[in-house]
């Protein structure tokens, strides 16, 4: 009789493995049918990419070096072994200034909500109020009120980031302007 009821065991045991087996397979196979689409299908991306690929550029080529300059001469110039040209300084304010009173102009904003076309033209005023502050603190040789207005735009700027920054590699990539996937 033992042995009756161990080989009843053993059915129902097998009996629901193979149950729970079915219904994980049902589970995964719906899930791949519900993430399988059409191979010309192009995935959903928040605005128009290439609106997204033109202020990625303007970013890359106007912003970006001018911010680069600018940290490395405030706070790490006296680790260069160059003379730096001490006009190198506000110059590259001046320019930072300048791209950013186009931000504060930019005719296609990211975001699909207004108030996220609101949130960046914001920061993009604040940036440009910053970098005419960084200009005025330069021409007045006020190192550290100038570090300080910078640190502040740079706290600015990653919080834009936050919100608006997309991985542009892949649209770059199609231009063929693109190295692969930004740092």
């Amino acid at each position: 009789m033992a042995r009756s009821a161990s080989l009843l065991n053993t059915r129902l045991l097998q009996r629901q493995r193979d149950s729970l087996l079915r219904q994980i397979s049902i589970i995964v196979l719906g899930g791949l049918v519900s993430c399988s689409g059409s191979a010309h299908q192009q995935p959903r991306v928040a605005g128009d990419q290439s609106k997204t690929t033109e202020l990625g550029l303007f970013m890359k080529t106007r912003v970006n070096p001018s911010f680069s300059k600018i940290s490395f001469l405030l706070f790490h110039e006296e680790d260069s072994e160059t003379d730096v040209d001490p006009t190198a300084l506000p110059a590259s304010a001046a320019e930072l200034a300048r791209a950013a009173e186009r931000l504060t102009k930019w005719p296609e904003l990211p975001g699909e909500s207004e108030q996220s076309k609101l949130v960046f033209t914001e920061y993009a005023d604040s940036l440009r109020s910053d970098a005419v502050k960084l200009v005025e603190a330069l021409h007045g040789n006020q190192r550290d009120s100038a570090r300080k207005v910078f640190e502040s735009l740079h706290r600015k700027c990653d919080a834009c980031h936050h919100f608006f920054r997309y991985d542009q590699s892949s649209v770059l990539d199609q231009r063929g302007q693109g190295n692969g996937p930004r740092p």
